[in-house]
């Protein structure tokens, strides 16, 4: 009699199996994405750092290191963070070439 309870538990288990790996299977691609979007910002920050220690700018580059800290911080999730971080590198890449030199990060973005 209890193997009854456990037998349609399973069936149900086993029913469900196909909506669950498309569900692994898209967040082990949005995990991917996020990987590769992240690997970007992450070079573009060590480009404009280097950029900025040549320089001699040694303040603006710790500003974006705390900035990037605080970034990951408070970061909730995924899609924020992806967002979060093109935001950070656009508002970093665009205020660092107002200053002077700053034409200098254009040879940094990608095309």
């Amino acid at each position: 009699m209890a193997f009854r309870p456990w037998a349609k538990t399973m069936q149900s288990e086993a029913e469900r199996m196909p909506e669950t790996l498309a569900t692994i299977r898209e967040a082990a691609e949005n995990f991917k994405q996020a990987s590769v979007d992240l690997s970007e910002v992450v070079e573009t920050l060590k480009r404009v750092t280097a950029a900025l220690d040549a320089a001699g700018l040694n303040e603006a580059t710790e500003v974006i290191r705390t900035s990037s800290e605080a970034m990951r911080l408070t970061a909730t999730d995924m899609e924020s963070a992806q967002e979060n971080f093109r935001a950070m590198n656009e508002a970093i890449v665009n205020g660092l070439g107002k200053l002077p030199g700053g034409d200098l990060f254009k040879a940094f973005r990608f095309p």
